[in-house]
């Protein structure tokens, strides 16, 4: 994956994190996205703006993703995995939910493991968010939305954004919040940062992003093109047939 795909890829699923925390309780839900990523300079490499849209698909123990340059994203809650999946070779790697699993399969010695599981619990502990509501309001296209200020703290990034948010989608926000947060949420040290961020209620309309990462600053912007209600295409939730399953690089024994 390119630079550019990494950041788009992180701030969709970020916003996804920070703000919808919901699923329907019926027909199953349909965002689609477009993230705007403007031009930076990292680790000597520069990368122009770019525009790209992310199509997500939610059903109660299931989420698809489908993300930018032909990947995707599927997290499967009731079996507590997540699976990448390259459509560009036909190929799929599955991700554990539950942190300690990953790290059980990423580290083969037990005392290595603790070691980065007490690395991860004190980068955590530097990590801090602050939510501020306004009594701001306006109307985004069909949505009445309220804007939110989140500004987000750790070691070498920072993050302000500005998020406009509706509650006129009904929505069952404790769902997604299980579908899309099973990994984050057993991570040592979130609790907190999972508290403050749900303080923002509603869905995310639009969010404009000032980053600083690695020294590098740049914007994003995330905005909601399109919600409903509907049934999903056949087959979305499994993986295709035919497709290869690899390992990445790092993680099984």
């Amino acid at each position: 994956m390119t630079t550019r795909m990494i950041t788009s890829v992180i701030c969709s699923l970020a916003c996804l994190l920070i703000i919808v925390f919901a699923s329907t309780a019926s027909a199953d839900s349909y965002f689609k996205q477009q993230t705007y990523t403007g031009a930076m300079e990292m680790m000597g490499q520069t990368t122009p703006e770019n525009y790209d849209t992310t199509e997500t698909w939610v059903s109660e123990n299931r989420v698809y993703a489908a993300l930018p340059e032909n990947y995707a994203f599927l997290i499967k809650v009731d079996e507590g995995i997540g699976i990448s999946i390259n459509h560009n070779d036909s190929s799929y790697a599955e991700v554990p939910m539950n942190f300690d699993v990953l790290l059980a399969e990423t580290v083969d010695d037990t005392e290595k493991a603790k070691e980065a599981k007490d690395a991860v619990t004190s980068m955590m502990g530097t990590m801090e968010a602050t939510v501020t509501p306004t009594d701001e309001t306006k109307k985004i296209k069909d949505w009445n939305t309220k804007k939110y200020i989140l500004e987000i703290k750790m070691n070498m990034m920072s993050t302000k954004s500005e998020i406009w948010t509706t509650e006129d989608i009904d929505i069952d926000y404790n769902l997604y919040y299980l579908a899309t947060n099973a990994m984050v949420s057993s991570m040592p040290g979130f609790e907190d940062i999972v508290s403050e961020i749900k303080k923002i209620k509603g869905i995310s309309v639009l969010a404009n992003d000032e980053l600083e990462l690695m020294g590098s600053k740049f914007t994003t912007s995330i905005e909601l093109l399109e919600y409903k209600e509907a049934d999903p295409p056949a087959g979305i939730y499994e993986i295709p047939k035919g497709y290869k399953k690899i390992t990445i690089p790092g993680m099984g024994h």
